[in-house]
C-alpha cells in the first residue's frame, strides 16, 4: 500500500487482523486482529537500546558496554589454560548430569531444532545427538571455544547447506539473526547465562525466536552453589557476572515474557530450570477492531524502513489503545473513504500489515 500523500483526507481504516505480538514486557502474541489498511506503522514502541554517548560508553545497558563484555568474555574463554580446561575429559558424574539437562526437553527428535549458547567446546552436543537431535547450532563469543567444538563434533557438511549436522556461530545470542535461531525447538544455556551481559534480555531474543511450545532450558551441571564458589574465587574482571537465580529469583525475571516455568531444579549437583513458550500463547483481546483516521507523522519511517508507511490519528482509539501493550502487531488492513477516490482496485485491496504500537523518541 502506498498512501499517496493522504495525511489529512478522510480516507479511515477498519482494522481486523490475526496478530502475531512481539514487545519488550511480552515476547510474542498471537491474535486475530482485523485492520482494513496497510499501515505498518501506528505508534512506534519505546526501545530498550539506550542512545549512549562518548562520554557514557560504557555505561550499564549500552550497546557499549554489552560490546565490551562480550569481547572480555571472548579474550577469557580463549586463553589457552581455560581452552584446556574446557578439553579435558568430564567426569562420569557431571556427563550424568549433562544427560540430564539433554533430556530435560520432552519430544526432541531428529527432525528438532536446537541452540546450544555458550556451547564452548560442545560438552552438550553429544547428549543431544543421543536423543536424536541432528541440527544443532553452537553459538559462543569465543571463536577459539567454537573451533574445538567444530573440530570434535561438525560433520562434513554440504556446500548448499540444507544437509544437517553441527555448526557454529560466533557471537552474542542477542544478535543471532533470525533465520538461524528461528522456530527452533529448544534454546539451552547451560553454565552461561551467568556469564551474559543481561539475563532477561537473553532469553527474551532467544524467546522471541524458539518456536511456540518451544523450550529454553537454563542449567548448570555442577549446581547453583558451585557456580557462585567459582565466582568468589575468581578476580574482579570475572566473567561470572550474575548468579543463578533461585525460583523466586528466576519467576522475577520472567515476569511479563509469555514463559512458564515448567520443571525447577535446584539440588547440590544440578541446577536446571525449563521454561516453555505455551503452544497457543494469545492475546486476550482478540479478535481487535479498529478504526481510524491517516494522520501525518514524523516523515522519519518510510525512510528508515525503506518501504511506505501510514500513521493512525490515535484519538479515537485512545479506550482501545490503552489495553494494549506496546510492541508490533501484523495483520491486515484496508483503505476506504473519500480521500481514496480513484485509486486501483489493487490499492483499494486487503494487504497484509505490520503495526506499532508504542512511543517513539
Amino acid at each position: 500500500f502506498n498512501p499517496k500523500g493522504c495525511a489529512g483526507s478522510t480516507a479511515y481504516i477498519h482494522q481486523m487482523m490475526h496478530v502475531r505480538h512481539a514487545s519488550h514486557s511480552s515476547l510474542k502474541q498471537s491474535c486475530p486482529i482485523l485492520l482494513r489498511l496497510r499501515a505498518h506503522s501506528v505508534l512506534t514502541p519505546q526501545r530498550t537500546t539506550r542512545h549512549v554517548t562518548s562520554s557514557a560508553a560504557t555505561a550499564p545497558g549500552s550497546l557499549e558496554s554489552r560490546m565490551v563484555h562480550n569481547k572480555s568474555q571472548a579474550q577469557h574463554f580463549s586463553r589457552p589454560e581455560v581452552l584446556s580446561a574446557h578439553s579435558v575429559n568430564i567426569s562420569p558424574s557431571m556427563q550424568q548430569a549433562l544427560q540430564v539437562i539433554a533430556e530435560s526437553v520432552p519430544g526432541l527428535s531428529g527432525s528438532s531444532r536446537v541452540i546450544d549458547v555458550g556451547s564452548g567446546t560442545g560438552c552438550l552436543v553429544p547428549h543431544l545427538r543421543a536423543r536424536g537431535v541432528q541440527d544443532i547450532l553452537a553459538v559462543d563469543v569465543s571463536s577459539a571455544m567454537l573451533q574445538v567444538c567444530g573440530c570434535r563434533y561438525a560433520q562434513d557438511l554440504d556446500n548448499v547447506g540444507n544437509s544437517l549436522g553441527l555448526r557454529t556461530w560466533q557471537g552474542d545470542v542477542h544478535d543471532l539473526p533470525n533465520y538461524m535461531g528461528w522456530a527452533a525447538d529448544a534454546f539451552f544455556f547451560n553454565s552461561v547465562l551467568g556469564n551474559v551481559h543481561c539475563p532477561r534480555t537473553a532469553l527474551l531474543r532467544a524467546g522471541m525466536q524458539v518456536k511456540p511450545g518451544g523450550h529454553l532450558v537454563v542449567s548448570h551441571p555442577m549446581g547453583r552453589a558451585a557456580h557462585a564458589a567459582e565466582a568468589a574465587m575468581q578476580p574482579h574482571d570475572t566473567p561470572i557476572r550474575h548468579q543463578l537465580p533461585d525460583r523466586q529469583g528466576l519467576e522475577d525475571m520472567i515476569k511479563g515474557l509469555p514463559l512458564q516455568i515448567m520443571e525447577f531444579r535446584d539440588d547440590p549437583q544440578l541446577y536446571l530450570a525449563v521454561l516453555q513458550v505455551p503452544p497457543r500463547y494469545a492475546f486476550a483481546g482478540a479478535p481487535l477492531h479498529m478504526t481510524s483516521k491517516v494522520v501525518t507523522g514524523f516523515g522519519r519511517g518510510s525512510r528508515q524502513l525503506g518501504t511506505p508507511t501510514a500513521n493512525l490519528d490515535p484519538a479515537p482509539l485512545q479506550q482501545t489503545l490503552a489495553g494494549l501493550q506496546q510492541g508490533v502487531y501484523y495483520g491486515w488492513a484496508q483503505l476506504t473513504g473519500s480521500g481514496v477516490d480513484g485509486w486501483s482496485a489493487q490499492d483499494l485491496s486487503v494487504h497484509k500489515m505490520v503495526m506499532n504500537v508504542g512511543r517513539r523518541p
